[in-house]
Parts: structure tokens; C-alpha cells; sequence
């Protein structure tokens, strides 16, 4: 089976036990999007991000979150079910990452201007 027709089976058929993770990475995805363009309109617009508490709250929730994301993700919903491959849930983990640490570049360099 290729890893295409893998991927889709594991994610836009699954079982019904599975949806809930499904939506769930979902929802955070989403989420997170718009909270990044929220943040980095914010600090644009900043003329001095350093002196507005939001923008430290913003960093350090930027800094904190994700990882604990990743963590959850591993030992909560892959797991116990393994309803993909090891390999699978560490790459996307890989580019989910090296995504999150761009952007905590990117929200420092606006931060510290």
C-alpha cells in the first residue's frame, strides 16, 4: 500500500474510535494558524513589541505550547492505538517542528527588533 492511499485511509476514513484524534490535530493546526497570524500582525504593527506584556505572553505561550503539543500527540494519541507507522508519526512530527522553531525565529526577530 502506498503512502499515499495509507495516509488517506488513516485520516479521512477513519475508524470512528480514531475521530476524535483526527479533529483534534485538526483543531489545533487551525488553530495555531491563526493565532501565528495573529501574533506576527501584532508585532508588526508594534512599534515597541518588548514593552507590551502581550508580546512576552505571546512569546513564551509560542515557546511552551507546541512542544507540549508534541508530547500529547505522541504519548496520548498515537500510542496507545498506533493507527500509524512510527516513521510516519515521527516525520510528521520532523515537519511539524522544524515549522514551530521558524517561527519562534521568526516572532523573536519581530520581538527583539
Amino acid at each position: 500500500m502506498d503512502r499515499l492511499t495509507k495516509w488517506m485511509r488513516n485520516h479521512l476514513w477513519p475508524d470512528y474510535n480514531d475521530a476524535w484524534r483526527i479533529w483534534l490535530s485538526f483543531s489545533a493546526g487551525l488553530t495555531a494558524a491563526i493565532a501565528g497570524l495573529i501574533t506576527v500582525v501584532g508585532l508588526i504593527r508594534e512599534p515597541d513589541p518588548k514593552g507590551t506584556p502581550w508580546a512576552r505572553v505571546a512569546l513564551v505561550l509560542w515557546t511552551v505550547i507546541p512542544p507540549a503539543y508534541f508530547w500529547f500527540e505522541y504519548f496520548v494519541m498515537w500510542k496507545p492505538t498506533r493507527a500509524i507507522s512510527l516513521e510516519e508519526i515521527k516525520y510528521d512530527q520532523e515537519v511539524c517542528r522544524n515549522i514551530w522553531l521558524a517561527f519562534v525565529v521568526l516572532i523573536a526577530a519581530l520581538y527583539f527588533k
